[in-house]
């Protein structure tokens, strides 16, 4: 048994260590840390480029890495090695082989059966280009341009470096000072980090803090035109050509874009507006006052959470102040949502009480609120609320191949549809007395009942009025104890910071003095009722549960029956249920309230 055991284990660790080797060969991860090269530049514009670029790998193998933009024509060096960086030891170098493509894309094989696995290594390749046969050393005014495109990568790079290695001129290098928008952009913030002088040549280090997913860096110093031999006269064409004034973002594109936000701001204000119109129609007919998380009117706020919203947008979309769009992003989201609302306390008009059949008393009319369509809560809000982040979704999966940042933008920006979604919800809005009894009651009554007990559903009308304003269940006991006027139960609601909460309770109304009142001693706190000689106490289960609630009253129809008397006529006539009409009900001793 026990090496049959051991068998199985054995199988399994196999097992998992070949799902481990297939996982890792089929999961492989790569990102450029950092790049620097030297461009050594003769006074014939024959350069030699040495590129030192830290990869990180995660996974692996990885036995090809391809890195697009390098120089076309372009002789690559033998001398390509790799490197792993370690914290302690000297570790052997693995050879490269190098392969540049027509397109300019360099291919780097790792000479070695494993490849590489997770860490970091450092790559160092060398080739040889003709800076001066490409037009890449120029005549600008009275200086000589020199100019390199570096390689582009993927995702981007951190930081990186170029020293231009030139001849030492009369006039030392200095970085081209831009004479457009165009030329500005193409130059891409890099700056100057260190000149020095080393013999007959000069040292021009310059740095640029990021690099875009595969923009392709260009790199411009200028020096004296006296250092490099058969410069020719400066081409306007030949310049014009090599500028790519295509890099730019075009003034009508510019414009298209502003009126995009511009037009996403009022549709945004609009659709603000129309949440709070319509919630604030519903507040009006449950007798409540809407609230704004943001107290302010709504033209203003409307016009804030817009303008916050489209702020947001710009930002995110130009990828310049992600952290900025953020905050715009939640304060625009603040802008627009709605807090709880507020109830309203106005007297009650004089009604009566009277007993109703289930049918007549736990049937009500739906109550159709005008802001359902932008309330997830309800049918319609969710098929709105379903095609709109349906829609983002679709459009994240489109973006997300071309660029994974304005994808996530994207996605982040869905949370603007929340305010107008998941705030001001008909949840947050109070039901009448009525309506929110015929969500806990029927159950209770049906739960009451299959203990022995005697439910009728209690309703009251107002004067003048053919609905109920309040539901409770009246109990009644088969042998009550003398001075027992009534055992009701209702359902009262709380505001809360999510909506309203349901809290049922129960009733206890009695002759002050009576029998019925010792038997509960001091377990509750008498007030007087609508009568001098009344007393009433409000009685509430520990956690507002059915169950609890089914508990409490059954415990308290037992404290307040007397075994000793005879059953009460109403109990021998009646079965049960609710069966009879109202006509045969006794005159109520509860109050209005």
């Amino acid at each position: 048994m026990f090496f049959r055991l051991a068998r199985c284990a054995l199988w399994v660790c196999l097992a998992l260590f070949a799902l481990t080797r297939v996982g890792n060969a089929a999961w492989l991860e790569t990102r450029v840390k950092a790049h620097r090269a030297v461009v050594a530049v003769e006074r014939d514009g024959r350069a030699t480029v040495d590129h030192e670029l830290t990869l990180g790998v995660r996974g692996g193998p990885l036995k090809t890495l391809e890195l697009p933009g390098v120089d076309t024509g372009a002789v690559m060096e033998p001398e390509a090695t790799v490197v792993p960086i370690v914290r302690y030891g000297v570790p052997a170098a693995i050879p490269l082989v190098l392969a540049l493509g027509e397109d300019g894309t360099l291919r780097i094989d790792i000479d070695h059966p494993k490849g590489l696995r997770t860490g970091s290594y450092l790559f160092r390749f060398r080739y040889s280009t003709n800076l001066l046969a490409r037009d890449k050393i120029r005549r600008r005014g009275p200086a000589a341009e020199v100019e390199w495109v570096g390689p582009r990568f993927a995702d981007g790079v951190d930081v990186a470096k170029v020293v231009f290695r030139l001849p030492a001129g009369p006039v030392p290098p200095s970085l081209p000072v831009p004479e457009d928008g165009d030329e500005a952009q193409l130059l891409g913030g890099a700056f100057l980090s260190q000149l020095r002088h080393d013999g007959d040549k000069v040292e021009v280090e310059l740095v640029r803090p990021h690099l875009a997913r595969g923009e392709p860096a260009v790199w411009r110093v200028l020096a004296s035109p006296k250092v490099f031999y058969g410069l020719p006269e400066p081409s306007q064409v030949r310049r014009s050509r090599t500028l790519s004034p295509g890099v730019a973002e075009p003034p009508v594109r510019r414009v298209f874009g502003l009126g995009f936000a511009l037009l996403g701001a009022v549709a945004y204000a609009l659709a603000v507006t129309l949440k709070w119109g319509l919630f604030r129609r519903d507040c009006r007919a449950s007798r409540v006052t809407a609230v704004a998380l943001l107290p302010l009117p709504i033209g203003v706020r409307a016009s804030l959470a817009g303008a916050l919203a489209s702020g947001a947008a710009v930002l995110g979309v130009a990828g310049d102040y992600p952290t900025l769009a953020g905050v715009l992003l939640v304060l625009a989201v603040i802008a627009a949502s709605i807090a709880a609302p507020k109830l309203l306390l106005s007297p009650r008009a004089a009604g009566h009480w009277l007993l109703l059949k289930d049918e007549d008393a736990f049937t009500g009319k739906a109550v159709r609120r005008a802001g359902r369509f932008l309330d997830f809560g309800t049918l319609p809000g969710a098929l709105l609320a379903l095609l709109c982040f349906g829609s983002v979704a679709l459009g994240v999966a489109a973006v997300f191949p071309r660029s994974p940042y304005h994808a996530l933008c994207l996605a982040l920006g869905s949370v603007l549809l929340l305010p107008l979604f998941a705030t001001g919800r008909g949840a947050h809005l109070p039901g009448s007395r009525s309506e929110r009894a015929r969500r806990i009651l029927p159950r209770v009554a049906r739960d009451l009942r299959a203990r022995g007990l005697k439910v009728h559903p209690w309703a009251r009308l107002a004067a003048g009025e053919s609905e109920p304003d309040e539901l409770r269940l009246l109990v009644r006991s088969a042998r009550p104890r003398d001075g027992l006027l009534a055992l009701e139960v209702g359902v009262e609601q709380q505001a809360t910071v999510g909506g309203f909460l349901l809290l049922p309770f129960v009733l206890i109304r009695v002759r002050d003095g009576s029998q019925a009142q010792r038997s509960l001693g001091r377990q509750c706190s008498w007030q007087r009722g609508r009568t001098p000689e009344e007393r009433v106490a409000l009685v509430r289960p520990g956690v507002p549960a059915r169950g609890l609630l089914v508990d409490l009253v059954a415990e308290l129809v037992l404290q307040l029956s007397d075994e000793s008397r005879p059953p009460t006529r109403s109990s021998r006539n009646s079965g049960g249920t609710s069966s009879f009409t109202s006509k045969l009900a006794p005159a109520s001793p509860a109050h209005a309230t």
